[in-house]
């Protein structure tokens, strides 16, 4: 009769800190058919970045090899998450003036 041995694993991810910059995400259609796909940060698609920059929210970065017409656009991760916790905190003021009102 064979011996059953058992031995317990412990499985442990790497935590990898963000990245300080991040490709837009792809123009290309989504899985349901949407037009912009979303980033894993953030959860928002191209054209929200486009309107932020529009709007002097933030300000993304474009690399481009001199003679070409093509290049990446990138986004400061640093930024959005600044941008995003301004947010918040202007919702949680509005929210707490209403309360006492």
């Amino acid at each position: 009769m064979a011996k059953v041995t058992t031995i317990d694993l412990q499985c442990t991810t790497a935590v990898l800190p963000p990245p300080e910059f991040f490709p837009l995400p792809s123009a290309s259609k989504g899985k349901n058919g949407e037009r912009d796909t979303i980033d894993p940060h953030f959860g928002l698609s191209r054209s929200a970045y486009y309107e932020l920059e529009a709007k002097g929210h933030i300000r993304l970065v474009r690399v481009r090899l001199r003679g070409r017409t093509q290049g990446k656009v990138l986004v400061s991760y640093d930024q959005i998450s600044r941008h995003l916790k301004s947010l918040e905190k202007r919702q949680l003021k509005s929210a707490s003036q209403d309360i006492e009102e």
